[in-house]
C-alpha cells in the first residue's frame, strides 16, 4: 500500500487531468464554434490561425500541433500572419 501522500498526489492527479480533459473539449468546442461563425473575421486578425496565435498567445507548436484536426479556416495559414492587420 502507497503512503498517503503518495495516494493523495495521485488523486490529485487523476482530479487534475478530468478537468483538463474537460477543459480542452469545451475549448475545442468554442474553436468550432468560432470558426463556424467565422467569428475571427471581425477582429483585426486575418485567419482564425492568426487569431489564436496573437490574441490568444498560442505558441506555433500549439497551432502547429493543432492543425491536423483544426476547423478548415484554421489549416494552410501562414506562420507570417501572426500580427493584426492594419
Amino acid at each position: 500500500m502507497q503512503p498517503a501522500p503518495s495516494r493523495q498526489l495521485l488523486a490529485t492527479l487523476k482530479t487534475t487531468s478530468s478537468q483538463t480533459a474537460k477543459a480542452t473539449a469545451a475549448m475545442i468546442k468554442a474553436l468550432a464554434d468560432v470558426d463556424a461563425q467565422k467569428a475571427w473575421a471581425d477582429t483585426a486578425y486575418p485567419s482564425l490561425f492568426a487569431y489564436c496565435r496573437g490574441a490568444l498567445n498560442w505558441s506555433e507548436a500549439i497551432v502547429a500541433g493543432s492543425r491536423g484536426a483544426a476547423p478548415e479556416s484554421y489549416r494552410g495559414t501562414s506562420d507570417t500572419a501572426i500580427s493584426p492587420a492594419t
